[in-house]
């Protein structure tokens, strides 16, 4: 891989940069505040860490230990017969990888992501949202398997309310996106977040007149930093005359674009709608601050969070109101920059990876600039994405930083930029 120290072969003519850049960041930006691994959350969601709770009267699962202690959470075996379902799933899928495991990009362990992905693959065929006839066979190979989580029976002698393979497999994403929000929402303000100054110091940069942080996170670490950092941004919120902050697709109607954007792409654990009113922009609603799940705030009854988990089945949500039109800023704003900075991201989000492979190739004088430390992203990435990444060996418009984002400086990236502007 070619690295930073390669960057400065050429002479440098021009002092300043493109007016508009493009941030893309992922889950990796968020570590160095306290947020969890992959591994740490897949080992939860399979009850291998914290004990789980389940509260039939509100609905929602979480971690026992965020229960006040004067509360009593049944449990009624829901936690038992989702991680029996969760586990048989996850079966599968390592069954898959270790099937394929001559193929090198395909040798790894099935994460929450991927058991989320096919749970929902389960429901939607089952209830005919998304026809796939290949989910039959995978239903009748698994069903004598989860007999206990499906009968609802256990020991013998304790006789439950029986579930369809559908309400098994819904119940199942709700589990995984309740422990996800139980994960993400807990934010310790007291953390120093100092790590992420390449962002202030780039929107210090006035050669940027517009910067676009586009971000696949679902926790709210970056909102934290920008604020701690008093940095002005939009997000696509609005307060409105309740003094609440509301979504409001007509903001991006605006002929005046701000500077500072914050976009994120998948959605918020502090974004939050009421399962009565459906998921429409006029019903999501941004709590700041938000250290608990709902129960303890005022929200309505039943309010969730609207933030994506999966893999591929992402992709479909991406047609949905608030997503779909997320995902055109996203394509509109790549193609109104030349540079596009990535901090943080697996390259595992076929959706994502085709946008930036596109854009890239859409013209020669695109400038992709990585900044991550680890020395195997190429063969983490999907095929795609790693092959783009793969050129930087040959391709100058590729720079790869290798470096932790808490050293790297936004002074590097601008000269990696500087140094593949045409002259």
């Amino acid at each position: 891989m070619r690295l930073f120290n390669r960057l400065f072969r050429r002479n440098v003519t021009i002092e300043s940069l493109p007016s508009n850049i493009v941030f893309l960041l992922g889950s990796g930006i968020s570590y160095g505040a306290g947020m969890p691994s992959v591994e740490t959350i897949t080992k939860h969601v399979l009850h291998r860490g914290k004990p789980i709770v389940y509260n039939p009267d509100h609905g929602f699962y979480c971690f026992e230990d965020m229960v006040r202690k004067d509360r009593y959470i049944p449990d009624f075996g829901y936690v038992r017969r989702i991680v029996e379902f969760l586990e048989r799933l996850e079966q599968e899928i390592n069954a898959y990888y270790t099937y394929y495991k001559e193929a090198e990009l395909l040798i790894r362990k099935a994460n929450y992501e991927d058991i989320y992905f096919l749970a929902s693959q389960i429901h939607d065929s089952a209830i005919h949202e998304y026809d796939n006839p290949a989910i039959l066979s995978l239903i009748k190979n698994i069903t004598p398997d989860i007999h206990q989580a499906l009968s609802g029976i256990q020991d013998q002698d304790r006789p439950e309310h029986p579930w369809s393979i559908e309400q098994l497999a819904d119940e199942g994403m709700k589990y995984i996106r309740h422990i996800l929000w139980c994960f993400l929402s807990n934010i310790d303000d007291s953390v120093d977040l100092g790590y992420l100054d390449l962002f202030a110091q780039a929107v210090a940069d006035r050669d940027l007149r517009s910067i676009d942080f586009f971000t696949l996170n679902n926790d709210a670490v970056f909102e934290q930093y920008l604020r701690q950092r008093k940095i002005e941004y939009f997000d696509g919120f609005s307060q409105g005359t309740d003094g609440k902050f509301w979504w409001n697709t007509t903001l991006f109607l605006q002929t005046t674009k701000p500077r500072i954007r914050l976009l994120k792409l998948h959605g918020s654990v502090n974004w939050y709608t009421d399962q009565h009113f459906g998921k429409g922009s006029k019903s999501i609603e941004k709590v700041d601050g938000a250290a608990l799940p709902y129960i303890w705030r005022d929200l309505p009854e039943k309010a969730e969070p609207v933030f994506l988990a999966g893999t591929l089945n992402k992709m479909l949500d991406y047609t949905t109101e608030v997503f779909s039109l997320l995902q055109s800023e996203w394509f509109r704003s790549l193609y109104q920059s030349d540079v596009l900075v990535i901090c943080g991201y697996g390259f595992n989000d076929k959706g994502i990876n085709t946008r930036i492979v596109e854009w890239f190739n859409f013209s020669t004088n695109k400038i992709l600039v990585v900044i991550d430390p680890s020395k195997d992203i190429i063969q983490k990435a999907r095929p795609a994405l790693g092959g783009l990444l793969a050129r930087a060996e040959t391709e100058l418009r590729i720079q790869i930083i290798q470096k932790p984002l808490q050293e790297a400086k936004w002074h590097e990236a601008r000269q990696a930029i500087l140094n593949q502007m045409p002259d």
